[in-house]
């Protein structure tokens, strides 16, 4: 059957929709409107809606265990499938499939996650070759980040960790490797020799400003002091003036000793 437009009284999509459509019906939905073409829900291109939002608010309001979702994790893994079969060629429909997959963790997935990054991590020119270009295997490796992270016990972690010495990849395997901050700061050392050295600088700009924000400051410096020893001097001048710039106070002294009231703390 297909798909039959239902809505709340607040005018958004209802999941009851697609209660009765089957995968055949729900992929084709899919794939079009991925494409930028809805002719059950039509993208309202006034306020730059993008086609991906509908689906992310679906997933989200049904939760990972209901029919419906599985139907559309289901006929997303086919999408993807199709779109590797496709490459180097990029199918219309990929770049938003893929802000989906960076936004909303769908464990069907994580197998087709786990090749791609092994696959990348073997021989990140071949994988550039199969992809056509370096930007989708960069926004492949973000999505991954969230449906194959390198978790202790992960089948991904050996690639994560192979790809935090790749220069272009280093900033994404170090998010790969853990999304909690004492998870990236036990290999931002090794993060910070292999980076691009154009790029570190402002890459530790943001992370600073991200974990200030999730963290709190008081929380930050006490894990930075706890992981003092594993970071060089230039690592530590260089979070240091990232703290700066980020409107807090310095966290080393250069010489490696510590300047505030966390010295000798612990996590």
């Amino acid at each position: 059957m297909s798909i039959q437009p239902q809505y709340r009284d607040d005018g958004t999509v209802s999941p009851s929709s697609f209660e009765n459509s089957g995968d055949r019906s729900i992929c084709l939905w899919l794939k079009q409107r991925l494409e930028g073409n809805d002719r059950y829900f039509p993208i309202d291109l006034r306020v730059g809606e993008d086609p991906d939002r509908l689906v992310l608010s679906i997933l989200r309001d049904v939760g990972p265990g209901h029919r419906v979702s599985m139907s559309i994790a289901r006929c997303l893994l086919s999408l993807l499938d199709e779109a590797r079969d496709a490459a180097p060629k990029v199918p219309a429909f990929f770049g938003n499939l893929l802000r989906i997959c960076q936004q909303e963790g769908i464990s069907m997935l994580g197998s087709w996650f786990t090749e791609e990054v092994e696959y990348i991590a073997d021989d990140p020119s071949r994988a550039r070759d199969r992809w056509g270009q370096e930007r989708t295997v960069e926004e492949i490796l973000h999505a991954a980040i969230l449906q194959a992270p390198g978790l202790q016990t992960a089948a991904t972690r050996d690639s994560w960790l192979r790809l935090l010495w790749q220069p272009r990849y280093s900033t994404i395997a170090l998010y790969g490797l853990g999304r909690l901050l004492p998870d990236r700061l036990r290999h931002l050392s090794v993060w910070w020799e292999n980076c691009l050295a154009d790029e570190r600088y402002r890459d530790l700009d943001e992370m600073i400003f991200m974990d200030l924000k999730i963290e709190g400051d008081e929380k930050l410096r006490s894990l930075l002091v706890f992981y003092e020893n594993a970071f060089d001097e230039d690592l530590r001048e260089a979070i240091n003036d990232a703290l700066r710039q980020n409107g807090s106070m310095e966290v080393f002294y250069l010489e490696g000793s510590y300047c505030n009231s966390f010295a000798g703390a612990g996590v």
